[in-house]
């Protein structure tokens, strides 16, 4: 982990000088099955945990618990999805939904960077920084298309990254990753209850194809 580029990047998304005066809110969907997948696959050798759609962040104090040292660059625009606005007890957070989440998560605030962009915009603002995360969780919009691009881009600009996913039991994020690792055999897929994992076989390769680039 590069230190200088995790210290311009919390300079550019950095928490505020005073917590937000709104009230805390613990309001997620992040569960102990989610808990115990992540808890298998983050190491006392994770240093950065990518996360993508955090909402309130129950997943991403999850993470920061799970293990002291490392950071978690949480991206989020934070504006709420299309399915949040359908609800009146999910669409009157969000004029808020951002205060809150800092609120909410303000202990942390030494380790989480909280990169409030569309998903793909803060993935390659993470690519241009030279920021290289060790797992990414994907858990934002649960459309087929969305969950590709998440998917295809996270893939395209961290090779060598774990990705664990959020909802493998809706359809729109199975059919998403079944669609991504069809007949491209580097891919070794596994599936929970709640969560998807997608790693590469041979991370050697990769590594030694990146250096060739």
């Amino acid at each position: 982990m590069n230190q200088i580029d995790i210290d311009i990047l919390k300079s550019k998304y950095r928490f505020p000088r005073v917590k937000p005066d709104v009230p805390v809110n613990d309001m997620g969907w992040f569960t102990i099955r989610n808990k115990d997948v992540l808890n298998l696959y983050i190491t006392d050798n994770t240093k950065i945990v990518m996360e993508i759609g955090s909402w309130m962040g129950k997943s991403t104090r999850s993470i920061l618990n799970s293990n002291n040292n490392l950071i978690v660059i949480a991206i989020d625009h934070w504006e709420g999805s299309a399915e949040h606005k359908e609800f009146p007890e999910f669409n009157k957070c969000l004029p808020t939904l951002y205060d809150t989440f800092i609120a909410t998560n303000w202990e942390y605030r030494d380790r989480l960077i909280p990169v409030k962009l569309d998903s793909i915009s803060g993935m390659v603002q993470i690519s241009n920084g030279r920021i290289i995360p060790d797992i990414i969780y994907i858990d934002a919009s649960h459309d087929y298309q969305n969950v590709l691009n998440d998917l295809t881009v996270a893939r395209s600009l961290f090779p060598t990254a774990l990705i664990i996913g959020d909802d493998w039991g809706m359809q729109g994020v199975k059919d998403a990753v079944m669609h991504y690792v069809k007949n491209i055999e580097i891919f070794e897929l596994k599936t929970y209850t709640t969560c998807w994992v997608l790693k590469v076989k041979d991370t050697k390769t990769i590594k030694e194809e990146l250096n060739e680039r």
